[in-house]
């Protein structure tokens, strides 16, 4: 019989253990949490990918909803608004008073600003306009 003290006959040293059969690790910690990272950021963007073509597609279908006619009220609305916007008027119950086309009151508004803006504002608010 053998010494107590040595391995059977199967066994062998693994250099740097002290035990029989056992490997050193060889992945380092580095290694898996790179790998973690890679795989947090590919599903971050399948989400986020998600989350995009599901806005796109409900968007597309309530594009097609409104154009099929699903909502006739919607289209009275958006007609009566173009009217509203687009045409001349006077507005009942008041003397003097016309509506006029959006376009129209825009240019009216920009030849009524005041050439110089100082005259205009007060003066601790013309502190953040650069000179000219």
């Amino acid at each position: 019989m053998s010494n107590p003290t040595d391995i059977s006959e199967g066994a062998q040293w693994v250099e740097g253990t002290e035990r029989p059969h056992v490997e050193q690790e060889g992945i380092e910690a580095g290694q898996i949490l790179g790998f973690v990272i890679v795989i947090a950021v590919l599903i971050g963007l399948a989400v986020v990918a998600l989350f995009q073509y599901t806005d796109l597609t409900a968007q597309e279908v309530l594009v097609e909803a409104t154009d099929q006619g699903v909502y006739p009220e919607l289209d009275e609305i958006r007609l009566h608004a173009t009217v509203l916007l687009t045409q001349y008027e006077a507005l009942a119950g008041t003397e003097g008073r016309y509506r006029i086309p959006i376009v129209r009151a825009m240019e009216l508004m920009a030849q009524e600003a005041p050439v110089r803006p100082e005259e205009f504002y007060a003066p601790e608010y013309m502190a953040t306009y650069p000179e000219r």
